[in-house]
């Protein structure tokens, strides 16, 4: 009678130490790959009773810790199985993650067709020296994760998030919506230097083109007396409140830049045909009457009570609302002043054109979750070299490294590839001494980073 007892006790205990390992590595998974994009997604710093009702919440309902131990379960059944699938079948299994999923489906983004780097040029791993491979070893070794800045990311993760939502062409009720568009800054000045601008999204209907700025800011913002170019902006991890520029202002800098580009390609477009928006996506700004009640400012109330840390599918929800509501105020207009004419039919096309062929900013992203924009200058890997104009726009090159230190010791002694590169209907062997050499938006000079240190490259 003792010896089944006996037996199922075994078997009990083994199979919870069973889930508990894996349900272990789970854990240590999300926390090295999963954590930064839950972050991203869901914010809840600055709200002490958001997180009272959570924890309320959680005690009262053991439901959500069941569902996120499950979830870790899953993590760490997946992790392994991921990580043979790409040692030793080339297959990369990508996991399923809720927050993730967008109402505004992305533009399909398209594997580099430049072959890079030449597979001629590509030496038999076998016959490298095992010293050398060592030292690629060694150099995918001592790579580390990046986080992306706390500071930064606390004052730009709604507003990249915001952005990111969106491609760089979206039909919407038969206007257009572009994203991060780069146009030649003609207007140089000392609120907007540099030759470059970007505009974070223009909306394009039948009768104006809308230039939005976005503004993800939290604290407190009132007027700069005695300078209209300016405002005063105090955050809440700040001693002293601090100078800002009168984003309006800037704001109305870019639509002249962007109107004399359109004129430089031959559109004429009038000052009362390009508008200014300035959206304030944070409900924790505390904006001051004064510039709250300019025409230009919309903020999120405007639009509905929704927090910036709400996920994907709110923020979707927030940027359907901007553009419906500056929609419905034009219409508005037509109806109530019968302002501006609708756009020529030809003229529209041709503004839909010289939009499309704006660029945006290329892209970089870091192990471990920082991502870079700015110019892309070159890249070398096996002796050869991508130039920027050998990717057109919207391609990338995907860097599939082997990360796991113990699991690349053994690829490195069988000579096998410590990473891949991903190309259109092709993969090439990565070099792990190879070079990017980039140049970071709002940064002086252009960084030579390791391409053992890349995960993404991608032409804007």
């Amino acid at each position: 009678m003792d010896g089944p007892k006996k037996t199922n006790d075994i078997g009990s205990l083994l199979a919870m130490v069973v889930v508990s390992i894996i349900t272990l590595n789970g854990a240590w998974y999300f926390w090295r790959y999963q954590r930064i994009k839950v972050q991203k997604k869901f914010d809840w710093r600055g709200s002490f009773f958001k997180v009272l009702l959570l924890w309320a919440f959680l005690i009262f309902t053991m439901i959500p810790v069941y569902l996120f131990f499950l979830y870790l379960f899953v993590l760490g059944l997946y992790a392994p199985i991921s990580q043979i699938a790409h040692t030793f079948f080339g297959k990369d299994l990508h996991l399923w993650v809720p927050w993730q999923k967008s109402m505004l489906h992305n533009i399909e983004r398209n594997p580099a067709k430049f072959t890079w780097p030449e597979p001629n040029n590509i030496p038999l791993l076998s016959s490298i020296a095992l010293r050398d491979r060592f030292h690629h070893w060694k150099t995918l070794s001592s790579v580390r994760p990046l986080d992306e800045d706390a500071v930064k990311s606390a004052g730009d993760a709604g507003e990249k998030a915001v952005l990111d939502t969106l491609n760089k062409h979206r039909s919407l009720r038969g206007s257009h919506l572009y994203a991060n568009k780069r146009i030649p800054n003609v207007r140089q000045c000392e609120l907007l230097p540099g030759k470059r601008v970007e505009i974070d999204l223009i909306l394009l209907t039948h009768r104006h083109v809308h230039v939005i700025e976005v503004k993800n800011w939290s604290g407190s913002l009132m007027p700069y007396q005695g300078n209209k170019n300016a405002w005063v902006r105090h955050r809440r991890y700040d001693d002293e409140p601090m100078q800002v520029a009168n984003v309006v202002v800037v704001n109305a800098i870019k639509a002249e830049n962007l109107k004399e580009y359109l004129r430089n390609n031959g559109i004429q477009v009038s000052a009362e045909q390009i508008r200014n928006h300035v959206f304030f996506t944070n409900n924790r700004l505390e904006v001051d009457n004064r510039i709250a009640n300019m025409p230009e400012i919309v903020t999120v109330e405007s639009l509905g009570h929704f927090s910036m840390g709400a996920g994907m599918k709110t923020l979707d929800k927030i940027i359907l609302q901007l553009a419906r509501l500056i929609l419905e105020q034009e219409e508005a207009d037509v109806v109530g002043q019968g302002l501006c004419e609708a756009f020529p039919e030809s003229l529209l096309n041709s503004l839909v054109s010289a939009f499309d062929k704006l660029a945006s900013w290329d892209r970089i992203v870091l192990h471990g979750g920082r991502e870079l924009t700015g110019d892309f200058l070159w890249a070398d890997a096996w002796g050869s070299r991508c130039r920027p104009e050998d990717l057109q726009r919207g391609e990338y090159y995907q860097f599939r490294w082997r990360r796991n230190r113990y699991l690349t010791l053994v690829t490195t002694l069988l000579a096998m590839p410590l990473g891949m590169i991903e190309l259109h209907k092709q993969s090439v062997a990565a070099d792990p001494e190879g070079k990017i050499y980039f140049h970071a938006a709002g940064q002086p000079k252009p960084t030579l980073f390791p391409l053992a240190q890349v995960d993404m490259l991608e032409k804007g």
